[in-house]
């Protein structure tokens, strides 16, 4: 349940608790509300405060998380260092810490598309103002190329965060060379649960030769604005605008208090008219524009109950497995391309699928993925960073396999966009 706060007739809080209920069924049930705390008195602080008493009050705690954090990144001098600055909160305070460790690295920016002109402008801005080396990395319209083919994204459908992050940024990582890149990224615990778990130092299994690390891993929203506001540091505009977090101006991730915000503003503009159409052409009705319920690929139950909607449907290649006895056969629900197939075949060793669709059992989930590739392939370039034979390049925006070259190792089969959501 959600927490909730409960007060009385005057609106004065007197408790709070967590809701056992649907809203729905608020007065229809027993017990609503789990009671955690009972306030007794007036608990209310109704002493004025200041930012700077705010920042004062907790100075030797923010000195000594401060310390703790340079002293982390010191670690990685030696090390080839990328600062990732998105625009947003986290990424200016891990990167003014990297300068405080003084360590070198270069800068980058990912510009999915789907940033702000203010965000961008504000980088630049950034960058010029501490002399950094900035690279910009330019996921180009890959986004809205790629909306038809994989629907609107969600919070359980995370296409775009591959499509147009990680593919780009393998592809980049990749013309650095073959060495690890240590990148320092504004990640914290607090995000989200695979954020906690990936801890202050991870590998991410969707970009090769790329290891994250975060300095401020632990630290709160509060100790981060408290470290804008102490060393007087300038931050994206948006945040005065109401947003509580700065990316992609659509991002699924965002409530509907953002989305109203962001849909004031012309950048939004184009993303309402995709919506509106697609809503229409799959029958979605208007609450599913009205309540942004593209966020989710499958609609929670709560929610499908209470505005009566659907999930969106979106009609892909489907691959099943006959068995005969004496052989695997794979199955498609629609006619696939063979002259392609053929190409995308040499990732796999020679015995393992043949173009009859025959399949050997010990390499099922692998001619899986390659058909899936084959068909399904957006050209994100992920991949293309696991081959260290250059044996994979994009054409006409798909992946193709230099026979020449390939040794049919198979390590280019890790997570793949079109595999992944099928």
């Amino acid at each position: 349940g959600n927490d909730v706060i409960i007060m009385d007739e005057e609106g004065k809080p007197i408790a709070i608790g967590i809701s056992r209920i649907d809203l729905n069924n608020f007065f229809e049930r027993g017990m609503a509300v789990k009671i955690k705390f009972i306030f007794s008195g007036d608990n209310v602080n109704k002493k004025h405060s200041s930012l700077r008493e705010a920042i004062e009050a907790n100075r030797s705690y923010m000195e000594r998380e401060e310390n703790r954090a340079i002293e982390f990144l010191k670690r990685f001098r030696e090390k080839n260092l990328l600062v990732s600055f998105s625009g947003g909160k986290d990424s200016l305070v891990s990167l003014h810490l990297s300068l405080r460790a003084g360590l070198k690295f270069k800068t980058v920016f990912l510009n999915t598309g789907l940033e702000f002109d203010e965000t961008i402008e504000y980088v630049k801005r950034i960058s010029d103002h501490y002399s950094l080396d900035l690279d910009i990395i330019d996921a180009g319209d890959a986004f809205f190329k790629h909306l038809e083919h994989f629907g609107p994204p969600g919070r359980d459908y995370r296409w775009c965060c591959k499509v147009c992050k990680l593919g780009p940024t393998t592809r980049y990582i990749k013309s650095l060379g073959n060495e690890k890149i240590y990148m320092i990224i504004g990640q914290r615990a607090y995000e989200s649960r695979s954020r906690a778990l990936s801890g202050n130092i991870w590998e991410n299994e969707w970009v090769p030769n790329q290891i994250g690390i975060s300095a401020i891993q632990k630290w709160n929203s509060l100790m981060v604005w408290l470290y804008i506001f102490r060393h007087d540091l300038e931050y994206n505009k948006w945040y005065d605008r109401g947003l509580w977090r700065i990316g992609c101006f659509m991002c699924p991730s965002q409530d509907l208090a953002d989305l109203e915000i962001v849909s004031k503003f012309p950048v939004y503009d184009k993303w309402r008219s995709f919506i509106d159409e697609y809503s229409k052409k799959n029958n979605l009705g208007e609450k599913w524009v009205r309540y942004a319920l593209w966020r989710w690929n499958k609609i929670p139950d709560y929610l499908k109950k209470r505005y009566n909607v659907n999930d969106k449907v979106r009609e892909s290649l489907k691959l099943y497995i006959k068995d005969d006895g004496d052989k695997l056969k794979i199955v498609p629900n629609k006619n696939i391309d063979m002259n392609r197939l053929k190409n995308m075949m040499h990732i796999l060793p020679r015995a393992a699928l043949n173009e009859d669709l025959e399949v050997h059992r010990n390499f099922i989930d692998k001619a899986m993925q390659v058909i899936y590739q084959s068909e399904e392939c957006v050209g994100c370039g992920i991949c293309t960073g696991r081959c260290n034979y250059n044996a994979l390049y994009i054409n006409e925006g798909r992946v193709w396999v230099d026979e020449d070259k390939c040794i049919r190792c198979t390590k280019c089969l890790g997570p793949c966009p079109a595999y992944v959501f099928r």
